[in-house]
């Protein structure tokens, strides 16, 4: 859903019977751990991205990846679970972290315009001590 001001991008619902979006996976790594991220790239996938999952892997999340750069925002609305944020620079540098409540119409956006936003299960950032300057590496950024 589109409001006027930042883009928001609404955390969504990926695989399931109703699911009209087949979302390619990429690994992504962090200190040599791989992170298997679903890729959320089409406007019609980044609106719909966790809404709806009830369930997330451990070491799985969405990569929300736009064509430019500019401000991006999440919420929570109909998102059971807990997420944890990374907004991220073209190099794969954590920018800022943020964590999301379910049900949630809190907005979170990143600090400062950026193409990539990364979605992990509630707490995952900050268990791996993954913060802001810290440098996810793998094909999706511009290297």
């Amino acid at each position: 859903m589109l409001r006027s001001g930042p883009l928001i991008l609404l955390t969504a619902l990926t695989l399931g019977a109703s699911s009209h979006f087949e979302y390619r996976h990429i690994t992504l790594f962090w200190q040599g751990q791989p992170i298997l991220a679903e890729v959320a790239s089409s406007s019609a996938a980044r609106s719909k991205g966790l809404m709806g999952r009830k369930s997330l892997a451990q070491d799985q999340g969405m990569l929300f990846a736009q064509d430019t750069l500019q401000i991006m925002c999440f919420w929570m609305k109909n998102t059971p679970l807990a997420l944890s944020i990374a907004f991220l620079s073209d190099e794969g540098e954590v920018l800022a972290v943020a964590e999301m409540a379910p049900m949630s119409l809190d907005r979170h956006c990143s600090p400062v315009p950026v193409r990539y936003a990364l979605e992990m299960p509630g707490g995952w950032f900050s268990a791996h001590g993954v913060e802001a300057g810290s440098r996810l590496s793998g094909a999706a950024f511009h290297l």
